[in-house]
């Protein structure tokens, strides 16, 4: 995605915006840097919950095992005429939740937008 303000403006403005949105999906950004961004999330993997029900009390020790992570990185570049390049990897697993980020993302101009976006759907 290209936008029309240096880097510096576009990944202040991209911060704001998304930062609470994807905090309110339990994403933390847990890296900044002059030209990058990087959120991550933890959560249990699916198994870990259905053996810790299943065999519980001694099932507990499975949620000790590993944590899934997932992670959003955001690259901003300089290009000519004061412009910028974002460049997004990683991504929000689950259906509703990578579309509205999708979406999200796509409609997002630094230029034009100000405040912070709606939370992501649940799920």
């Amino acid at each position: 995605m290209r936008v029309g303000e240096p880097p510096a403006d576009a990944q202040r403005r991209f911060s704001q915006y998304f930062t609470t949105w994807l905090g309110a999906g339990e994403f933390l950004m847990t890296s900044q840097t002059m030209n990058s961004l990087t959120y991550t999330r933890s959560r249990f993997h699916t198994w870990q919950i259905v053996v810790a029900i299943l065999f519980f009390p001694i099932g507990v020790f499975a949620l000790l095992a590993e944590k899934q992570q997932e992670h959003v990185s955001v690259l901003f570049r300089e290009l000519d005429g004061g412009k910028t390049e974002i460049t997004i990897s990683g991504g929000v697993a689950g259906g509703k939740g990578l579309e509205a980020f999708t979406q999200r993302v796509e409609g997002f101009d630094p230029a034009t937008r100000s405040g912070t976006a709606e939370p992501p759907p649940s799920g």
